[in-house]
């Protein structure tokens, strides 16, 4: 086990663990580097280098920025931008001429335009499937447990969220056949 003291690394007797070096970066910082990174390397190699150094110099300015109150709120806006950047840098790089690879849009496609790993489903298809599992649960749950003559609360709810759900993958459906 390593003990940690500010600025290095203590073994204590015993241990057969490796010492690492403790780093003063705070662990916000860390994980907002880490997403800024990947998005540097999903970019082409000629404006990689300078678009990685312009996202990585607003990591600092965000964690200490003084016109957000409350530490914890500047870590999670550092780490929303890092991944933020990550989502644009993707679009970035197909905007610049790269294209998708079959690494990253399926664990074994051949083909580049349709993986595998993804099913095209129109929009609105999965809120209309989780819609009709929250019916047929809901009916089996008035089957199983029956109401005691009163109001069953949690049957009414679970049907008011599928009636949503089902409301809503239905206006996807039919505005992406509209655009069809």
């Amino acid at each position: 086990m390593t003990r940690r003291v500010r600025g290095s690394t203590r073994r204590v007797r015993g241990s057969t663990r490796r010492v690492r070096a403790v780093t003063r970066r705070p662990p916000a910082q860390r994980i907002a580097e880490y997403w800024v990174r990947r998005a540097g390397r999903r970019l082409p190699g000629e404006i990689r280098e300078e678009r990685y150094r312009e996202w990585a110099a607003e990591l600092p300015a965000i964690l200490s920025d003084p016109g957000v109150r409350g530490a914890g709120r500047r870590r999670a806006r550092a780490i929303r931008y890092a991944f933020g950047v990550y989502r644009g840098a993707g679009r970035l790089a197909r905007g610049a001429g790269r294209p998708r690879t079959a690494a990253s849009g399926g664990w074994a496609s051949r083909s580049r335009t349709r993986p595998l790993g993804r099913l095209r489903l129109p929009p609105g298809v999965v809120p209309g499937l989780a819609a009709v599992f929250l019916w047929v649960s809901d009916i089996v749950l008035i089957r199983v447990v029956p109401p005691n003559g009163g109001p069953d609360y949690p049957a009414v709810a679970v049907s008011i969220v599928a009636a949503a759900l089902g409301l809503v993958g239905l206006v996807r459906f039919v505005r992406w056949l509209s655009r069809v």
